[in-house]
């Protein structure tokens, strides 16, 4: 990792003679500045620079000349970084107020992300009694590895749905124009949705996958559909996979695309953290549900026991549907 010192410590925009106060903090949370794809050998020459940039999409409108020069600090960092890790290429760099990541996805083409860091604003007194407002720079709540993980995958789903970005420019002889239709279709309708403080955690960063547990009974029907849709649509079908929300149920995949395929249907499907947010519903139900029995047993221990057979009806009430919710659309 590259970056300024003291990077790793929350940055102040106020001088430090301020003292603190206790007026109530409002905080903003961190934002994609922009994310940007280009190879600079498609641009050698001033006049023909502008052609290295693929893609590019910010929260901000900005000119052409402003996302050059956004690439250009990219590559001169990297360059840079190369003179001290000639084999480990720079990843990320930290400044006061932005994250920017780097990924060489294929030979020369490089996925770029700048994010800007959650903010919290105080009210204090200086020395001479008047409130300033400062603004501290929380980089601990973005993780790099977490955002690198974020650059390999987007490139691994990219690379699912539509190939290598080269063998695309090869297949029109040199010209760029079809990859960068493609590169926009592909990222447009949910680049501007990143949470870099909410998604991007441990779990992403290991790249694993969420996996229904079924059954052995509802295991063995499973698979025995999915055989019966193969043998149905002999010749079609190369590979299935069978998920719940954004949880995998059963698949036949090579392993090396198996991530990559799985994080694209849950993206396609709208399905991205479900799993998460649902247990997390659920455990402040319990909760609440919790707390209910306790008022009740306290009034009435017959209340507490009716109470107890509602909560398991529940349950299974719940386990029935997932079964019934996946079996049923292929039917």
């Amino acid at each position: 990792m590259y970056g300024y010192p003291n990077a790793t410590s929350p940055k102040t925009a106020t001088a430090a003679s301020l003292s603190s106060s206790s007026s109530g903090p409002s905080t903003t949370p961190a934002t994609l500045g922009y994310f940007c794809i280009y190879n600079p050998d498609f641009g050698p020459t001033d006049e023909t620079q502008h052609e290295q940039l693929l893609y590019y999409v910010g929260r901000k409108t900005v000119s052409m000349d402003v996302k050059m020069r956004n690439i250009g600090l990219a590559q001169g960092l990297v360059n840079f970084a190369r003179i001290f890790s000639p084999t480990a290429p720079c990843e990320n760099v930290h400044s006061q107020k932005n994250r920017l990541v780097f990924y060489e996805a294929e030979p020369g083409y490089w996925l770029h992300l700048c994010v800007e860091l959650g903010t919290t604003k105080r009210s204090v007194k200086g020395p001479d009694g008047k409130n300033r407002d400062t603004i501290e720079y929380m980089e601990h709540n973005v993780h790099d590895t977490a955002l690198s993980a974020l650059l390999e995958q987007t490139y691994g789903m990219y690379r699912v749905a539509n190939g290598t970005m080269e063998g695309l420019v090869n297949a029109h002889d040199g010209n760029t124009r079809p990859l960068q239709r493609r590169l926009e279709e592909f990222f447009e309708p949910w680049a501007l949705g990143w949470d870099f403080e909410k998604n991007m955690t441990l779990e992403r960063a290991l790249d694993g996958i969420n996996y229904l547990p079924l059954s052995r009974t509802s295991y063995t029907s499973m698979d025995r559909l999915m055989k019966s849709v193969r043998e149905k649509y002999q010749g079609l079908v190369t590979h299935s996979m069978v998920t719940f929300e954004d949880q995998l149920v059963s698949s036949d995949i090579p392993d090396e695309d198996l991530r990559s395929v799985w994080k694209h249907i849950v993206q396609l499907t709208g399905h991205e953290g479900a799993s998460a947010n649902a247990a997390w519903d659920r455990k402040e139900e319990e909760e609440a549900r919790k707390r209910k029995i306790v008022l009740s047993a306290n009034r009435d221990n017959t209340t507490f026991n009716t109470t107890c057979v509602n909560t398991t009806c529940f349950n299974t009430t719940f386990t029935a549907n997932i079964a019934c919710q996946l079996a049923c659309p292929i039917r």
